[in-house]
């Protein structure tokens, strides 16, 4: 079983290589951090096409509009306009 270097020992290592080396590293970090990104891209496009999707926002019958839905509201915003 593979340990994990220690950021501490990670960064003294990093510092006393050549700057060719740096760059290497550097450049693998990038490498590393882009294929992370594109695997949680492809994992959430995939959970979203896996989806079924229901029309509306509301399931039917989990709201009640009023009665009084369609009148002015002149009162309610006077104070705002």
């Amino acid at each position: 079983m593979q340990t994990i270097m220690s950021e501490t020992i990670l960064l003294q290592t990093y510092k006393t290589l050549p700057i060719q080396l740096k760059q290497e590293v550097a450049d693998f970090v990038e490498f590393v951090k882009m294929k992370y990104q594109n695997s949680l891209t492809e994992t959430a496009n995939s959970l979203h096409k896996n989806r079924k999707r229901t029309l509306g926002v509301f399931p039917k019958g989990t709201f009640v509009m009023s009665e009084d839905f369609n009148e002015p509201m002149d009162e309610v915003f006077k104070d705002y306009v």
